[in-house]
């Protein structure tokens, strides 16, 4: 079974201010969840079969179409509070303005990716109907209409010690002001195994 990630690498200015961001987390929280994360937008992850690997060649030209000149905008600071995917942790992330050509461009890369697809071998078992549907037609919750794009910066476990620091800290957070933006120029796909990301092949768009 091999599990894949595909992720928008942000340009040199984003990236700078996630590793610093990490930086700090990490000096006040110590050890946290994807503070070792290179800095990423997770457009999918999906499940796929050994073809993959040796017949699978991105349509590039599809993606430019949705694409063509736009940009992605990082608009503001949210939290998911008690995330189940990080061991109930605190996920830090700035969010990215969904627009209807951005949900477009994540759901031609999961269609193409379709023939390669087994079944999907996540942990977390779910109700409710959106998320099997979602699973059913791509072998991923969170697409289309039910993803929120973002990147991530850590997700803080809160405890009796680090708790009022952490209060501090996440009000500084969740009130600042962000607003940069980047054009999408690349598609990079990575092997996942566990905490490990081995890249696979990037495309530049």
């Amino acid at each position: 079974m091999n599990k894949i990630g595909f992720f928008i690498i942000p340009n040199i200015r984003i990236s700078k201010k996630i590793i610093n961001y990490k930086k700090k987390i990490k000096t006040i929280f110590g050890k946290q969840i994807y503070l070792n994360h290179f800095p990423h937008i997770t457009i999918g992850v999906l499940d796929v079969n050994e073809d993959f690997f040796k017949n699978f060649k991105l349509n590039k030209k599809r993606l430019k179409k949705i694409i063509s000149t736009k940009y992605l905008s990082f608009y503001q600071p949210f939290i998911f509070k008690n995330d189940i995917f990080a061991n109930n942790g605190n996920t830090l992330v700035y969010e990215i303005k969904k627009f209807k050509w951005f949900q477009n461009f994540q759901i031609e890369i999961f269609d193409q990716l379709q023939i390669y697809r087994v079944n999907n071998t996540s942990q977390h078992k779910f109700n409710e109907k959106w998320i099997k549907n979602n699973n059913k037609l791509y072998g991923y919750p969170f697409v289309g209409g039910n993803w929120r794009p973002h990147i991530t910066l850590s997700s803080i476990l809160v405890n009796k010690n680090n708790s009022l620091n952490y209060q501090m800290f996440e009000d500084n957070f969740i009130n600042e002001k962000i607003n940069f933006k980047q054009k999408i120029d690349n598609i990079s796909f990575f092997k996942i195994n566990n905490n490990s990301h081995n890249l696979i092949k990037k495309y530049s768009l």
